[in-house]
């Protein structure tokens, strides 16, 4: 979370002839020279960050763009900045959806977000090069801008900032650093300057975030845990410390399966379920059908058909490239999407689904199935103990004592 302006922005000791006495405070309120301990596979990105800060220092004012899905440590890199640029004077914000200009934004940049309704792009790139050095205190420290969220920023704003950086109309040394979220479902924000230096943040490896993990969890889960994590949050390393840190012992020592479908944080779910908002009713509804678990595409068409919905409701959601109907199976644009349609579906709703559910895979003869949709149905112990009791009794004929045993293992807690 980005603090208010007045938390973030670096207080300016009294200065006299010979400027700034004694040493500056750190950026953003942070006071460690490194990047933050959850910050890791990051190292290119900090090369680039302390490069222009660099051409900063001589008087430039160049740009960098981070860009990446919600999760990716764009915020963090942000924050990371505290060390390399202490002789610096920093002003963090962060961009809100909607047309209204953020109250805790500086006046200078205020005025030209409001300008950008209607101003012709030259108009707007000369005020966005004059209202820059309004936002410095000292003359001649340089400025660091950074915005988080800045794919929220009317286009012309964005391009306008942009513009009159690369542009060098600015007077006033300072580094401009966006911070942009990409969705795989969205498209990209454009900025139509060169050069820009950007920054694309993508997933952990396996290795990556088993050093993440252990970084935050004191140590890391079982490599075959770390893989089925990375799968499951597509490398995210917001999403592997949210939830890693919220996994069982039993899960995090391989003994018990993850949790499937995932249960993100508030902040995760809005982030990766934004997509769905605007979708009728009916297409929500069969998204968390299809987001409750693995399902062959004949099980989900006969699970909707009970609730009496039915392929034709996914249309909307393939139409935004949240989901893609492939042969057998419903694949979503990105494994959180999937965790944030079934997240934020209502628990009338997931208790429907995944009642239906057991019956379609208990009608396919996939018993072992049924009885895990029963339990996350809610059925009553007895239902519910006399399906994982059946799976058994088919696992132990085809003499196939490994998932037996499993199913033995969850009927006890059922």
């Amino acid at each position: 979370m980005t603090p208010n302006l007045a938390d973030v922005r670096s207080s300016v000791t009294s200065a006299g002839p010979g400027g700034p006495r004694g040493p500056r405070p750190s950026l953003f309120g942070g006071g460690a020279s490194s990047a933050p301990a959850g910050l890791v596979a990051r190292d290119r990105e900090l090369s680039e960050l302390e490069r222009a800060l660099g051409q900063c220092r001589l008087g430039g004012s160049p740009l960098l763009v981070l860009r990446g899905e919600p999760g990716t440590g764009k915020s963090a890199l942000i924050a990371a900045v505290a060390g390399p640029a202490r002789d610096f004077e920093g002003v963090r914000l962060r961009a809100h959806p909607g047309a209204e200009v953020p109250a805790e934004w500086p006046v200078p940049l205020a005025e030209v977000l409001e300008a950008s309704k209607d101003s012709a792009p030259e108009a707007l790139r000369h005020r966005v090069a004059a209202a820059i050095p309004r936002l410095a205190m000292v003359q001649g420290v340089p400025l660091l801008l950074a915005i988080d969220d800045a794919e929220l920023l009317p286009s012309a704003f964005l391009q306008a900032l942009a513009g009159a950086v690369e542009d060098g109309v600015v007077e006033h040394p300072a580094l401009v650093l966006l911070a942009l979220s990409d969705l795989p479902h969205t498209e990209e924000v454009p900025l139509a300057v060169a050069p820009v230096s950007l920054c694309r943040l993508g997933g952990l490896t396996n290795e990556q975030a088993a050093l993440l993990l252990e970084r935050v969890l004191g140590r890391a889960p079982r490599p075959s845990v770390v893989r089925a994590l990375v799968h499951a949050v597509g490398g995210n390393p917001e999403a592997l410390i949210g939830v890693g840190a919220a996994l069982e012992e039993e899960v995090l020592r391989g003994w018990r399966p993850l949790p499937d479908p995932l249960a993100l944080d508030a902040a995760q779910r809005r982030a990766f379920g934004s997509c769905l908002e605007g979708l009728p009713a009916p297409t929500r509804a069969s998204l968390a059908v299809a987001a409750a678990g693995r399902i062959p595409l004949k099980v989900l068409e006969a699970a909707l058909g009970e609730l009496e919905l039915g392929q034709s409701c996914f249309g909307p959601a393939v139409e935004r490239g949240i989901i893609v109907l492939q042969r057998n199976r419903i694949a979503f644009s990105h494994p959180l999407v999937r965790a944030a349609a079934y997240g934020s579906a209502s628990e009338e709703v997931r208790a429907g689904a995944h009642e239906a559910l057991s019956h379609a895979f208990a009608a396919a003869g996939l018993v072992e199935e049924a009885a895990a949709h029963a339990r996350r149905a809610g059925a009553p112990a007895t239902a519910v103990l006399g399906l994982y009791g059946q799976a058994v009794r088919v696992a132990l004929d085809r003499a196939d004592v490994n998932p037996g045993a499993r199913e033995q293992e969850a009927s006890g807690d059922a």
